[in-house]
């Protein structure tokens, strides 16, 4: 979706998104087990359903529809996931139905075959058509390399374009584009900043988190915060954003920002960490495993089986840890 004292590459950050799409890239930023580092980003991709949307039957489709049949039918069709709805809807015009298609073969729904060659083409009519998740979706196709030639400066620009349009993920991802220095986009921590807010303000939870790391390493030109930073890691974390849950245990672990010393309250939002797929999250809770702190009992297996989930998902102080309980 920041390490100390140098940046690394070690760590995850996802995305959740509104609209029925394939998450915007998410960098998160995330810190040591000390707490002293300065985060690293590495985006990676998440999908999610709309939350307006209900979750639909996508096994077979509609039955075929009169020609008399508006436009708004299938649009309204499209919404509940019917893939007849979004192709009638898409072929008339409806961008947001031509992005929601695109998602259906992103994931391979109901009927159709995954097919992201597919999917970017539609997430290109949507985009043209004005539909800001499409940009912000076909941005994430670009950043990977899926069904498009990967191309970072071409990610950002849809992501620019995204944000612009208002929507909160792009924002987001636009803002780690600025913080890492790619796409074409000059390394800006002040702008990485600005629009970490606007991702976070817009509703976006990985832009809380990503701002409360600023707030706490005092980067972009902030001063260093540790309450605010703790409240934005809260924010996250109650939205669902994981590696948000990790870090506020963190601050919980160390009595920092406002939360007193708590390392039993650390390893609940360590283990919510690492449960929704933080890494980081799964190499904290293995070491109070390893040595028993938060009310954990001291177990050396526990702490080995974090610390190999947390070296499987790119996280190198797992690693690092397990290499030095395996000597």
């Amino acid at each position: 979706m920041k390490r100390a004292p140098k940046r690394q590459s070690s760590w995850t950050a996802w995305l959740a998104l509104p609209c029925i799409a394939i998450a915007a890239l998410v960098a998160y930023r995330t810190v040591g087990p000390t707490g002293t580092g300065r985060l690293s980003l590495r985006p990676v991709p998440h999908t999610a359903r709309p939350a307006d949307l209900l979750p639909g039957d996508t096994g077979a489709g509609a039955a075929e529809m009169a020609r008399e049949v508006p436009l708004s039918e299938y649009v309204k069709l499209c919404t509940q996931d019917d893939v007849t709805g979004c192709e009638r809807a898409c072929d008339g015009g409806d961008a947001a139905s031509c992005r929601s298609l695109g998602w259906l073969y992103d994931q391979g729904s109901g009927r159709l075959k995954k097919d992201e060659t597919r999917a970017a083409a539609l997430y290109r009519r949507a985009c043209d058509g004005g539909d800001a998740m499409g940009c912000a979706n076909l941005g994430v196709l670009y950043d990977y390399g899926r069904g498009v030639a990967k191309d970072a400066a071409q990610a950002a620009a849809l992501y620019q374009q995204a944000c612009d349009a208002g929507n909160a993920q792009a924002c987001t991802n636009a803002g780690v584009m600025y913080d890492n220095g790619a796409g074409g986009f000059a390394k800006d921590e002040v702008r990485a900043v600005s629009l970490y807010r606007r991702g976070c303000d817009g509703g976006h939870a990985h832009g809380c988190a990503n701002l409360g790391l600023m707030y706490e390493f005092a980067l972009g030109g902030l001063t260093k915060d540790n309450v605010r930073a703790a409240e934005l890691y809260r924010r996250a974390c109650d939205r669902g954003n994981a590696p948000g849950c990790t870090s506020l245990g963190r601050m919980y672990e160390h009595g920092r920002g406002g939360e007193m010393k708590l390392e039993s309250g650390a390893a609940n939002l360590y283990r919510r960490g690492c449960d929704h797929g933080d890494p980081l999250g799964c190499a904290s809770l293995g070491r109070l495993y390893e040595r028993g702190l938060g009310d954990l009992v001291q177990d050396a297996d526990r702490a080995v089986a974090l610390y190999q989930q947390a070296c499987d998902r790119g996280e190198e102080t797992g690693c690092a840890s397990l290499k030095r309980l395996r000597r």
